[in-house]
């Protein structure tokens, strides 16, 4: 790991310098942007945008359908909560709930989103920017057989691969990184939280030959 910790802290020097350089850069363009924007705004394009904003309309269309549905319901509903992180997936049996209690939870959690599947089920959905509990305790980042950037529960020797990130160019990684870290990344590199799983992903997509994604299982 130290190998990876002294690669990753490179990037983060570099990426930090264009940052600073690329906020600079957008300051002077806001600047600009703002002053000739206002100079050209005028009252019946006021008026207009704030037209727009009033018909806009405050609910999304699918909280639309499923609330109008769930209304129409005459009894209790089975109800699951499923949350949906970063990395992994959990469910949890919420219960049985009458339509009302439904729309009580809904108001409760504004960040989460609802699913009628039919009349006996309800589904709640909530995505959480982290790892979950089961990533944090088991997920590694390594090559699989094909050379496939990839998410793995447990080692990449035990082969249970989880979501696969993109192909691998390898002779071009291998001629580029030192060899310790090439080591590495096929023992597999332990995620332990979502700071540790971007910096792998960030730091691995330089030597991506395709940029596509394919999930193996939903969760860890």
């Amino acid at each position: 790991m130290i190998i990876f910790d002294l690669w990753r802290q490179i990037r983060k020097r570099l990426r930090a310098k264009r940052k600073w350089f690329g906020l600079a850069l957008w300051a002077i363009v806001f600047a600009i942007g703002s002053w000739g924007y206002s100079s050209l705004m005028n009252e019946e394009q006021a008026a207009r945008m704030v037209m727009q904003h009033i018909n806009t309309p405050s609910v999304d269309p699918k909280e639309e359908d499923w609330m109008a549905a769930l209304r129409k319901q005459q009894g209790p509903v089975d109800v699951t909560l499923r949350r949906l992180y970063v990395c992994g997936e959990e469910t949890i049996q919420l219960g049985s709930k009458q339509p009302s209690q439904i729309m009580a939870l809904y108001e409760q959690n504004p960040g989460w989103e609802g699913v009628l599947v039919d009349e006996n089920t309800f589904v709640f959905k909530e995505r959480i920017e982290d790892l979950s509990p089961r990533c944090k305790e088991a997920a590694y980042i390594g090559v699989d057989r094909d050379g496939n950037l990839t998410l793995f529960d447990g080692p990449p020797q035990e082969d249970h691969a989880v979501r696969t990130f993109f192909q691998l160019n390898i002779e071009h990684l291998e001629s580029s990184l030192p060899k310790e870290m090439v080591r590495q990344l096929q023992e597999g590199i332990r995620i332990s939280d979502l700071a540790e799983y971007n910096s792998v992903l960030s730091t691995f997509s330089s030597f991506a030959a395709e940029q596509t994604e394919k999930v193996m299982k939903p969760s860890l």
